[in-house]
């Protein structure tokens, strides 16, 4: 099977999650949107700095303390599989039996084209997770047996921590490979029908404890008067055409919505920007680390920005100010980003034109990523904060921007 072609059957439902009943939510499920209350806030309790930054978002945010907690877990980015079920997984899992905010259900579900038994939430509570500087990052794959139904590009048991924990509802699903987001491209916003499938997570990290500190205080500040920068390659054809069309399709979007934009639609990367006032949004690929316009001296996005560079190993560390993309655009001043821990797959990545246009509606952060992104238990971690609009006074501005 050609690479297109195995691509385009992961993503048509081929591969997709089918429940073969449909469970009722459970009679003390609670609806409402996202907010405070179906927070969690998880850190590494080995780490001060850690719960310090727990501390100042759940303050920031009013989350109660029962749904801030501190885990003992290892104090380096990549833990096997073992290490992630034993320190992360199963102590949110207890926790949350013990009070009460999720309960499941045993349901039969086709997964990867094969029937087998999960358990699926009736009640879930936990709507977002976020975590904080100090839990781990990604989990390696070695060990975990290989599912030779996927396509053998896919077959492997690597996972983001984010994306992995975001299949909290459902217990049971395969280890090797990804699962298809129930969300993905959805316009509706997160309500409690999508909590029994995916809990939204995300994290407040970056290459130090201070810098962190900085980003999460800005988070505050919608982005307003927004500048724009979109660095597109220029592609015509070939597998990753698509990731330029997405880029096109954010600078017209942008553009609709009052935003001036800077764009570019060729090879190398923008070197210099044409004005001295500091952007608010950056959008661009393809280079595996920091460079171009970002990488100049002194150089900072404006506050509360949404900086995103597309690369394979984009967030393959957090914890460094100039290699990859995450850690340096958080260094630099982005609150928001996302990136992948391992190679994603362009089209299994956050569809950007989709988070884009929920964003330029209003929506959520974290709404906003995950109704953009394909695949769960894969490759992306999610920087910023969930209940954050960043570009809400942007929407209210223009009127909101075609979804």
């Amino acid at each position: 099977m050609t690479r297109s072609r195995w691509i385009s059957s992961l993503l048509s439902g081929a591969f997709a999650v089918a429940f073969l009943s449909a469970p009722c939510c459970g009679a003390n499920a609670t609806g409402g949107t996202l907010g405070p209350e179906k927070v969690l806030v998880v850190y590494n309790s080995a780490l001060p700095e850690s719960r310090a930054i727990a501390l100042a978002y759940a303050g920031q945010r009013e989350i109660r303390a029962e749904r801030v907690v501190g885990l003992p877990m290892p104090d380096r980015e990549e833990i096997s599989r073992r290490e992630y079920e034993e320190t992360i997984l199963g102590p949110i899992e207890d926790l949350a039996r013990k009070k009460g905010w999720i309960e499941r259900v045993p349901q039969r579900a086709m997964i990867h084209g094969k029937e087998r038994y999960v358990s699926r939430a009736i009640r879930n509570d936990i709507w977002a997770i976020v975590l904080c500087w100090g839990v781990p990052l990604k989990i390696s794959g070695q060990g975990v047996p290989v599912d030779k139904s996927l396509p053998e590009a896919v077959r492997v048991g690597d996972a983001a921590v984010d994306s992995e924990l975001a299949t909290l509802p459902v217990s049971g699903l395969p280890l090797s490979g990804g699962v298809p987001n129930p969300f993905f491209r959805s316009r509706e916003p997160y309500s409690v029908t999508q909590s029994t499938m995916l809990t939204i997570v995300t994290r407040l990290d970056g290459p130090d404890p201070a810098t962190v500190q900085a980003r999460l205080k800005e988070s505050m500040r919608m982005v307003s008067g927004a500048t724009a920068v979109v660095d597109a390659r220029g592609l015509k054809e070939g597998h990753y055409k698509i990731g330029d069309d997405w880029l096109r399709a954010c600078s017209g979007l942008l553009s609709a919505a009052g935003v001036s934009v800077t764009s570019d639609d060729q090879e190398p990367l923008i070197g210099h920007l044409p004005t001295s006032e500091a952007p608010s949004i950056y959008l661009g690929w393809y280079a595996e680390n920091l460079s171009g316009f970002a990488s100049a001296p002194g150089f900072k996005f404006a506050p509360g920005s949404l900086a995103i560079h597309i690369h394979s190993f984009s967030a393959h560390t957090l914890r460094s100010k100039s290699k990859q993309w995450v850690g340096p655009l958080v260094d630099r001043g982005a609150a928001f980003t996302i990136g992948n821990v391992y190679e994603p797959y362009l089209q299994l990545t956050p569809h950007l034109d989709v988070m884009l246009g929920r964003l330029l509606n209003g929506d959520s952060f974290g709404e906003s990523v995950y109704a953009a992104t394909p695949w769960l238990s894969w490759m992306g971690t999610v920087v910023g904060d969930p209940l954050a609009k960043p570009l809400a006074a942007v929407a209210a501005q223009s009127g909101g921007a075609q979804k």
